[in-house]
């Protein structure tokens, strides 16, 4: 049986405002990932507790994926500081596409490092990102950019990430 979005709206909204794990899990399993009523959720749990979803939605590798394949959309959301959003997506991008960049030379690994989310960069490395790839314009690699924000924590993630192959 088909629930009503808007009462799936207003149920998650009661959920989360008391409690947020029990707002995510009825998304999972009531909504069938609907993108409109997910992106509520999530904006309404980043406000509660980020770290504590973000960590959950690691832990159960959810992906919303209706419209993943669109590289501009992923690189929209990291524009527009939507990161739990985008973490949700960062699994699903094709690995040829990993290092791709925006309209600015950035690639999701610069904008994540640039805006200090260290679960995000290390995330992106361990898809393969390369850390040491410079932006377009400016010719600055992520860590540079992590340093020059004083993102220290994320400085170290990129530094200490150790891939376990090289490429030539």
């Amino acid at each position: 049986p088909q629930v009503p979005r808007a009462d799936v709206r207003a149920a998650l909204a009661k959920c989360v405002e008391g409690n947020w794990l029990l707002g995510l899990m009825v998304l999972l399993t009531i909504t069938g990932r609907g993108p409109k009523v997910g992106t509520e959720l999530w904006a309404r749990a980043v406000s509660a507790d980020a770290i504590s979803v973000v960590s959950l939605l690691i832990l159960l590798r959810v992906q919303f994926r209706p419209f993943l394949h669109d590289r501009e959309f992923v690189f929209h959301r990291l524009r527009s500081d939507e990161m739990l959003s985008l973490l949700l997506q960062v699994e699903a991008i094709p690995k040829d596409q990993i290092d791709a960049q925006d309209v600015d030379g950035f690639t999701p690994l610069h904008r994540a490092a640039e805006r200090g989310v260290a679960d995000l960069t290390l995330m992106l490395l361990r898809q393969g990102c390369d850390g040491r790839r410079p932006t377009l314009i400016l010719m600055t690699s992520a860590e540079m950019l992590a340093a020059r924000k004083n993102h220290a924590h994320v400085v170290d993630t990129i530094r200490g990430f150790a891939p376990t192959s090289t490429a030539a």
